[in-house]
């Protein structure tokens, strides 16, 4: 090739260049959006699937809760002082009704869990493309996130406006000290807007979840961390915190001294909190519940942590200062209530910000050498293969199936009255009571557990266990000798819900003619 024929050859027209860079940038654009949606609806379907399962305990109570003391709007916050009244879903099961279907009033919590996975890209867009998959292969199907996001609750609602809030403060903090007063026309009012947004989102996040309390002074060090390091005065400083922070602040206050300062604790099965810690930390990557296996990959995951957040400080990244927040302030609230009844859902808030760390460490293993490019693919697809085996175990077991458990006394006894008796007088009641109202016409329970029992024993026994690997005996015997069998057994998934042990007295007469 000769020497002009190089030249023409690198000499591009430059309509050519511009026609073939719009066509790539049109191309990836298109490749993105659909990408996008592809992982919006499998966390859609999801989270939509585990919404199927029946409504369990803690869902009915906070419907018994809204139709015995909600008569009007207001009541929900100003009236009902129990931790189980989470005021969104209250509100949101006050608005459907007593009679709609129980997965209606989950609706919310799995739109608002899909939309999560939409924020947390968001949050690690600036961190590039690695960032944005990693934190898609933790938060799609996380176990916890797609659990807490398909119960008629308020953690979901919690989890999306945190992130809703972070992203605000995000863009509120990186327009400060742009050298536009708030007052300028071209660009203040969107600050304003922005901070005004941050605001709603954090009261909403309350209303969702008293939990968010514990995760709102995390986003306040942040800020303030953030405007230290700006060049500003100290008084424009003040003025960007007040501005921020005086509408949530005193919002969160009203909701603390109106209410949630008042509420009743709904107490429950107590564990040790180390143990929760360890099964949070375990159970969002993916690993077990419970046991050794849980406790190593706890520390496997706190030792990552640390070490994204010392690469974040020493890198002049001061989002490690939100980390560390919501590291640190749940368990000390935690601790300075002396709250003995704690569960991985109180640590929701956490685990959100704790993915984001994650993702970015992965997104620097994904960066580096062949090495490291394939451990952070390694451990993203353990993560994946781990999420899964959770999530196949609550599709198939799901909550318990309370209502299978009642379905089935039903179609094996004979006349109107089913005759039962609970291990568990409130747990099993309260889900008993709920799931009547759906028998067949004229039939109806009759609870024996405060007794007096019948001659020979109730009809039905139902035992319950927390555990997850619950082995119920073939037969049992009451204080009084009656021998009843295992009709049945319902194991559960794990976090919500019990294993339910169906046992009929051998003295009573069963419906031969449906008996399975």
């Amino acid at each position: 090739m000769t020497t002009s024929s190089v030249l023409e050859a690198d000499h591009t027209p430059p309509a050519a260049n511009a026609d073939r860079d719009s066509m790539v940038s049109r191309r990836s654009a298109v490749v993105s959006a659909i990408s996008t949606a592809g992982i919006l609806v499998l966390a859609a379907v999801l989270r939509l699937l585990a919404s199927f399962d029946d409504f369990w305990l803690d869902e009915i109570w906070s419907w018994e809760i809204v139709q015995q003391q909600v008569v009007s709007a207001d009541d929900v916050l100003l009236k009902v002082k129990h931790e189980n009244n989470h005021f969104l879903n209250s509100w949101w099961i006050y608005l459907v009704g007593p009679d709609a279907d129980w997965r209606w009033y989950r609706l919310p919590a799995v739109i608002l869990g899909t939309l999560t996975v939409v924020l947390a890209r968001l949050a690690m867009a600036r961190a590039g493309s690695a960032a944005v998959l990693a934190v898609s292969v933790l938060t799609v199907p996380s176990y916890l996130l797609v659990h807490y996001s398909s119960e008629a609750r308020g953690y979901a609602y919690a989890v999306f406006f945190l992130l809703a809030a972070y992203l605000f403060l995000e863009k509120a903090l990186a327009d400060f000290g742009q050298n536009k007063l708030p007052s300028d026309s071209d660009g203040g009012w969107r600050r304003r807007v922005t901070e005004v947004l941050f605001g709603a989102c954090s009261i909403a996040g309350c209303l969702g979840q008293p939990i968010f309390l514990m995760a709102y002074p995390a986003l306040v060090v942040w800020a303030i961390a953030r405007l230290v390091r700006k060049p500003a005065t100290w008084r424009a400083r003040m003025g960007m915190l007040t501005r921020t922070f005086l509408l949530p602040t005193a919002g969160l206050a009203a909701l603390w001294f109106i209410n949630i300062s008042q509420m009743e604790n709904g107490e429950g099965p107590r564990f040790h909190r180390a143990a929760v810690a360890a099964s949070t930390l375990s159970l969002m990557v993916g690993g077990p519940e419970e046991g050794t296996g849980a406790v190593i990959v706890a520390c496997l995951v706190a030792i990552a942590v640390i070490v994204e957040l010392v690469c974040q400080a020493r890198g002049g990244d001061d989002r490690w200062t939100f980390h560390l927040g919501m590291i640190l302030v749940p368990p000390l609230v935690l601790l300075a209530m002396n709250r003995s009844e704690v569960y991985p859902r109180y640590f929701l808030c956490t685990v959100a910000s704790l993915y984001l760390v994650l993702a970015e460490l992965a997104a620097r293993a994904l960066s580096q050498g062949r090495l490291a490019r394939m451990t952070g693919l390694a451990v993203l697809l353990a993560v994946c293969v781990g999420n899964s085996v959770h999530l196949a175990d609550l599709f198939r077991f799901g909550r318990g199936h309370a209502f299978e458990v009642l379905r089935l006394i039903d179609s094996l006894t004979p006349g109107s009255e089913i005759v039962i008796a609970t291990d568990q007088s409130f747990r099993h009641g309260m889900v008993l009571r709920y799931y009547e109202r759906l028998l067949p016409p004229g039939r109806r329970i009759v609870r024996v557990d405060d007794g007096p029992w019948p001659a020979g024993g109730p009809a039905w026994l139902l035992k319950h266990s927390l555990k997850r690997r619950f082995v119920p005996p073939a037969s049992i015997r009451d204080n009084a000798g009656n021998a009843y069998r295992l009709t049945g057994q319902f194991p559960y998934s794990g976090l919500s819900g019990w294993h339910t042990a169906v046992y009929h007295n051998e003295r009573a007469s069963i419906d031969s003619s449906t008996r399975p």
